[in-house]
């Protein structure tokens, strides 16, 4: 997905460089939260996009990586899986 994004970039001459690595990182950083990357998630770095989340996806994240047994445990109890 990086290549596509940089492709896009020397096409239109670099004139949205800024908005096509934005573009990339955020990619990024969204197969990190589908991959449960927590340590990826949670680093400062992406910020920006951690705030992008809904309130609901940032408690649920942030639960499951401060108390997995609990929070593995309430999916137990309330999905059934």
């Amino acid at each position: 997905m990086k290549r596509t994004y940089e492709q896009f970039d020397r096409a239109t001459g670099g004139r949205f460089k800024e908005a096509a690595e934005s573009a990339a990182r955020r990619t990024y950083y969204q197969t990190m939260v589908n991959t449960k990357q927590f340590e990826e998630i949670f680093n400062p770095q992406y910020r920006r996009y951690y705030k992008e989340l809904t309130p609901r996806m940032r408690f649920f994240l942030r639960f499951e990586h401060t108390m997995p047994a609990v929070y593995e445990m309430a999916r137990k109890t309330f999905i059934g899986k």
